[in-house]
């Protein structure tokens, strides 16, 4: 099995993860089986199905997270001035755009609305190995885009 290159952070937080959905969630949704069992017909009591298919749902999504977690391989982020996993990236969209702040992160870890970009996505492929004042030109639905790098953390 190949190993999984993942933050510490990012490590924690699938952990964190795993945590609520065995201790809450899965918790929560074996309690509405148990109710449902006690007094239906299961054939015609379409919320019990759906819990059914719920449990099916998070049993899969845990089995998932702990085999990741299993293969985790925690990166160091190393003091460089080079775009690597784990490091904080800022570039502006050239010729006038805002500057931005991401993380690199793996696929595992990608979070748009946390400011994550995975290394498979097209603009973390592109960012990877460049340093501060690269111009790096990403491939996107709406055309090419030219970001130039401001800070490496």
């Amino acid at each position: 099995m190949k190993n999984i290159p993942v933050t510490k952070s990012g490590y924690l937080e699938l952990q964190e993860k795993l945590n609520y959905l065995k201790a809450v969630k899965l918790q929560e949704v074996n309690q509405q089986v148990k109710e449902g069992r006690a007094f239906c017909d299961f054939d015609e009591d379409p919320e019990f199905r759906k819990s059914l298919e719920e449990q099916s749902i998070i049993q899969a999504q845990i089995t998932e997270l702990e085999s990741i977690l299993a293969r985790a391989e925690i990166m160091e982020v190393t003091k460089s001035d080079v775009v690597e996993l784990g490091t904080f990236v800022t570039f502006k969209e050239l010729p006038d755009g805002l500057e931005e702040t991401y993380q690199i992160v793996s696929p595992k870890e990608s979070d748009p609305q946390k400011a994550h970009i995975s290394t498979s996505s097209p603009i973390g492929k592109k960012l990877i190995g460049n340093k501060v004042n690269d111009k790096v030109f990403v491939e996107t639905p709406a055309g090419t885009v030219k970001l130039l790098i401001t800070k490496v953390d």
